[in-house]
C-alpha cells in the first residue's frame, strides 16, 4: 500500500517516496522519413525521502551509445536532412535543474503529465504479454498501482482532456484543454505567478478569471488590450505571448524556440468566437418600493434624493 500512487480525480496524484518518472525525447531528423529519429534527451523526476521531487537531465551522445548528465542549461543544434539534399538546423534546449522546478513546482506536486484527465483514454497494450486495448486508469487500478478501484463504468464520469486533434471536440473544449496542459502548471494558485487567473480545466471559464484579469505587463498591442479580449485575438495578450519566441514576451517562458502553429491557431479561433461579457446591471440605479397595495414599482434612485 505504501508504494501505491494516491489517486485524485481532479487534483494532483500523490506519488510515494522513491517514485521515478521518466520522459524520453526522440527527434525526427529526416524530412522525407519521419520514422528516422535520433535520441536527444532523457529526463528523470525522482521523489526523494523528504517527499520532494528532484530532477536529472541526460544529454545523449552523438554516437547514441550513452547519455551524460546535463548539469547546466544548454542549447544544442540538431541537424535535419531536408528534402532534395542538404540540412537544416533546429536548436534543442536542455533545462537546468532550477529551471525544471519553475514548472514542476509545489502546486503541481512535482509532476505535470500524470493526471486523471490526461490519462483517461484507451491505450493499446497488445504488444505486452496478454495485453489488450484498455483504459489507462482502469489498467493502473487493476494492477494495484493506484490506490483507487476504477472500472470502465467510472471513467465516463471523469473530467477528460480533449486533444487538439480530436475531430469530435469543440473549439472551447480543445482550447481549455490546451491551456490546462500547457499553461496551468504555472497559472494556478500557489505558484507565486503574478498573473491573476487559474487555467485549470476543472474551472468554468468564468471561474478562471481569464476574461476579467488585470494586466501586470502590457504589451502595447492595442489601447484596450486585455489578457483575453473576447472576440478579438489581436487585442489579446494571451494570443501574442503564445505566438512569440521573444524571451521578453513568449509563453511558456522557458525552453521555447519554436511557435506551436497549430496551438496558436486554435487559441486564435477560440478567442475570436468568444462573446464579450455583458456588463453587470447597476442595481443601485433603482429601488423596489412596496406601496402597500400589493404592487411593486421600480423607481429611479435619484427620486429619493439622499433619503
Amino acid at each position: 500500500a505504501a508504494e501505491q500512487i494516491g489517486f485524485s480525480e481532479n487534483g494532483v496524484w500523490n506519488f510515494p517516496n522513491g517514485a521515478v518518472l521518466i520522459k524520453h525525447f526522440d527527434y525526427p531528423v529526416d524530412d522525407d522519413d519521419p520514422s528516422v529519429t535520433k535520441k536527444i534527451e532523457t529526463r528523470f523526476s525522482i521523489k526523494g525521502d523528504d517527499g520532494n521531487f528532484y530532477f536529472l537531465t541526460y544529454n545523449w551522445r552523438e554516437d547514441q551509445s550513452d547519455a551524460d548528465l546535463q548539469e547546466v542549461g544548454l542549447e544544442e543544434p540538431i541537424q535535419i536532412a531536408t528534402t532534395g539534399g542538404g540540412t537544416r538546423t533546429v536548436d534543442w534546449y536542455f533545462p537546468s535543474n532550477s529551471e525544471c522546478t519553475t514548472c514542476h513546482n509545489s502546486a503541481s506536486g512535482g509532476s505535470l503529465g500524470p493526471r486523471t484527465r490526461y490519462l483517461n483514454k484507451e491505450y493499446d497494450y497488445s504488444s505486452k504479454p496478454g495485453g489488450t486495448l484498455g483504459n489507462q486508469l482502469v489498467t493502473l487500478s487493476h494492477l494495484g498501482i493506484l490506490d483507487e478501484v476504477i472500472t470502465d463504468t467510472d471513467t465516463p464520469n471523469y473530467l477528460t482532456h480533449t486533444s487538439i486533434d480530436d475531430p469530435t471536440g469543440t473549439v472551447d473544449d480543445k482550447a481549455r484543454s490546451y491551456m490546462d496542459l500547457n499553461c496551468a502548471y504555472c497559472h494556478q494558485p500557489g505558484t507565486g505567478n503574478r498573473a491573476d487567473f487559474d487555467l485549470r480545466l476543472s474551472n468554468t471559464l468564468a471561474q478562471t478569471g481569464l476574461l476579467t484579469a488585470g494586466i501586470n505587463s502590457p504589451l502595447g498591442i492595442a489601447p484596450d488590450e486585455e489578457i483575453v479580449f473576447a472576440g478579438d485575438a489581436t487585442k489579446s495578450i494571451l494570443y501574442h505571448r503564445t505566438n512569440s519566441t521573444d524571451p521578453t514576451i513568449m509563453m511558456p517562458p522557458l525552453a521555447k524556440n519554436e511557435i506551436d502553429v497549430q496551438g496558436v491557431a486554435l487559441l486564435e479561433t477560440w478567442i475570436n468566437q468568444l462573446q464579450p461579457q455583458a456588463p453587470a446591471p447597476n442595481l443601485g440605479d433603482y429601488r423596489i418600493v412596496n406601496r402597500g397595495s400589493g404592487k411593486t414599482l421600480q423607481v429611479p434612485s435619484a427620486a429619493f434624493g439622499n433619503g
